[in-house]
């Protein structure tokens, strides 16, 4: 019971927008998780909630997806060690994911794979982006080493995003002027959201790179290339929420 309250004080918190609450009570989280052994999948079976096994691991996933989140809003160390764990998806993850994407009006049971704050493959992308661009080793990389980094991030998402079914892929940037199904339900805003997201703290990382100092070549190209896509994710942000946020749920953002 305690693990559960205070998965839900990690929503609460979050939605709310107290994202240093939120990390705190995380941390708690994980050590619960952690003594429970919900951090790994060993002789975990098919898929059913009531099953503690599988549900101490839906509340893994609940939390790894909130403090990779948050970590990469706060740039702040996660509470989850990704090299402790065992990152296995559950099992047909991928399919399921889209198939539930796409049903608002679906009936789940014990047997139905739950929808996580944010795509679990997402939430991966995310640690590495801290790990990799944004973490104190991270900060002693070379110029080259840190647009390396944002090449194989920007690679590695890209990859993400074209594994998603056609009709609730993001698109590589969004206008107001971009025509949106009328079927796209809350779930697929955020999911948009944090694509352009996470494009933007992918390439944002150039921001630390001094321009000036590296003349022209193509580390300079590069940092350039870096700057127009942020602009561009953050544009599209905003042009997201103006189109859809009439239509939808006030309590999912803050």
């Amino acid at each position: 019971m305690q693990k559960q309250l205070t998965s839900n004080k990690v929503l609460l918190q979050y939605l709310l927008g107290d994202l240093q609450s939120a990390a705190v009570t995380i941390s708690i989280a994980t050590r619960l998780l952690y003594k429970l052994g919900a951090h790994t999948t060993v002789n975990l079976p098919p898929y059913n909630k009531s099953s503690l096994d599988c549900h101490l691991r839906d509340l893994f996933w609940v939390c790894y997806s909130f403090d990779k989140d948050i970590c990469l809003r706060t740039v702040q160390p996660p509470s989850i060690n990704d090299s402790d764990c065992d990152l296995s998806l559950p099992l047909e993850y991928g399919r399921l994911q889209n198939i539930n994407m796409h049903r608002d009006d679906i009936t789940p049971d014990d047997h139905t794979l739950p929808l996580f704050p944010w795509d679990i493959r997402l939430s991966i992308i995310k640690s590495e982006t801290y790990r990799d661009l944004y973490s104190t080793k991270a900060s002693f990389k070379s110029p080259s080493e840190v647009l390396e980094g944002i090449r194989r991030l920007d690679a590695v998402l890209e990859q993400w995003r074209l594994s998603l079914d056609p009709d609730i892929r993001p698109m590589l940037y969004y206008t107001p002027d971009t025509p949106v199904t009328t079927d796209l339900n809350t779930q697929g805003v955020i999911l948009r959201l944090s694509y352009y997201h996470c494009v933007s703290m992918i390439h944002q990382a150039s921001d630390r790179l001094n321009i000036s100092e590296l003349g022209a070549g193509i580390e300079s190209e590069g940092i350039r290339s870096c700057v127009q896509i942020t602009t561009t994710a953050s544009r599209s942000t905003f042009a997201l929420l103006q189109t859809t946020l009439p239509s939808l749920k006030g309590e999912s953002f803050w």
